[in-house]
């Protein structure tokens, strides 16, 4: 506790819990409530899943740009365009009532996620690394676990009481925090003078192809990638329909599914604060992150087979510990591998290649709901994700010689 104290002192780290607790919070006051609402506005499990495509879609097309963008022309103004970008998403869902402007809402929500994927990780590291402090980096990636799940908490809950009333009150909540978030933004800047960090603008389309060919040439890199792009497809069945089987199957009213949302964050949490003893009992990075991914799947694979209300949330949550262990280990293994003038948009690249995947979840996950089961398409999630996982513990002769750029 005292050196979470002290390391709060410095205003970089500070500065990156608070922005990460309060875009959460914003976020998360419609996390319960979203396919409710789309339901209510005559949305079935195939229609919301198509709407969520054009929100993957758009991220995969601009994630690379927008994090060159952040590169060469500040994280800071990145992220602060991101705020203003998402709240005016926010704010069509607000006034929509059908499909199209449910497609608007998310490819403006989309393009300004873009525009923070890789600015506020690659601002902070960057920051720390010119303090020479560096090896903050992995203990404050596991207190954002912490403060973002306090965010989803306390969003949840409180638009869940909200949405009872009015299932659009969320959106303008969203729409009005989040712009507070780019206001505040405005205030802070990019404090370091990094020496690492390119003086010259080296143009957008160069700056991509660096990326790209940093990213793709670094088997490590490209193996997170890859792991990350494997959940991404195996959760989205969850993601989209958990509320539809709390709601429908088990009746629940809307105001529950934000308490069963605060749980997901705590489980999250405590994943996330797990995460620490992965990689000391596991030394392989790669190993580390396919070992979180392994109790994720055993947990969606049992949640199919038992039945009752208080059985099905409790593997519910317990799938969460392998997805919260997942994320900070990611990012801390990740960012070791980067450079500072392209890290914002390699990271990028990698929510890129995460969206596809989400993207390929979403189309697998709504066919398999609607023309099976929602209990088919979470086992066959669970199935995948565990033979995917289980694949990078096989022994395999190395061909080549790796050059991982590991001494960077």
């Amino acid at each position: 506790m005292k050196n979470f104290k002290k390391i709060m002192l410095n205003p970089v780290v500070a500065n990156y819990l608070i922005l990460s607790f309060l875009i959460m919070l914003a976020v998360s006051f419609s996390s319960a409530t979203y396919i409710p609402f789309l339901i209510n506005r005559g949305m079935n499990l195939w229609k919301i899943n198509l709407i969520n495509a054009f929100f993957m879609g758009t991220i995969v097309l601009m994630e690379v740009p927008t994090g060159s963008f952040a590169d060469n022309f500040g994280r800071h103004r990145s992220f602060t365009i991101s705020c203003f970008f998402i709240a005016l998403g926010c704010l069509i869902y607000f006034f929509s009532g059908n499909f199209w402007l449910f497609i608007l809402s998310e490819t403006v929500i989309g393009l300004g996620i873009t525009f923070s994927s890789g600015a506020l990780e690659a601002w902070f590291v960057d920051s720390l690394k010119a303090q020479n402090n560096i090896h903050l980096k992995d203990t404050v990636f596991r207190q954002e676990a912490y403060w973002t799940s306090a965010g989803a908490i306390i969003g949840s809950i409180t638009g869940a009481y909200f949405g009872n009333f009015n299932l659009a009150y969320p959106w303008l909540m969203n729409a009005i925090l989040i712009t507070f978030v780019g206001i505040y933004s405005l205030t802070l800047k990019e404090h370091y003078k990094n020496q690492d960090l390119k003086s010259e603008r080296v143009g957008l389309v160069k700056q991509m192809k660096l990326a790209c060919k940093f990213g793709f040439s670094n088997r490590k890199l490209v193996d997170f990638m890859i792991l990350s792009a494997i959940l991404a497809i195996s959760v989205q069945a969850l993601n989209m329909q958990w509320t539809v089987v709390f709601q429908k199957q088990f009746h629940l009213e809307t105001k529950y599914l934000g308490w069963i949302f605060a749980g997901i964050a705590l489980i999250s949490a405590w994943g996330g604060q797990l995460s620490k003893h992965g990689h000391r009992f596991i030394k392989d990075e790669k190993k580390s992150l396919a070992f979180t991914l392994i109790i994720t799947a055993i947990m969606i694979i049992i949640i199919t087979q038992v039945s009752g209300l208080f059985m099905t949330l409790g593997f519910f949550f317990l799938h969460e510990i392998g997805r919260g262990a997942f994320g900070p280990l990611k990012k801390s293994f990740f960012n070791n591998h980067l450079v500072s003038e392209t890290r914002a948009t390699v990271i990028s690249l990698d929510s890129m290649i995460n969206k596809v995947g989400c993207l390929i979840g979403l189309l697998l996950s709504g066919f398999l709901a609607n023309n099976y089961s929602i209990k088919v398409a979470w086992l066959a999630s669970g199935i995948f994700l565990l033979a995917a996982a289980l694949y990078f513990f096989i022994p395999r002769r190395r061909l080549i010689k790796e050059t991982d750029h590991e001494e960077l």
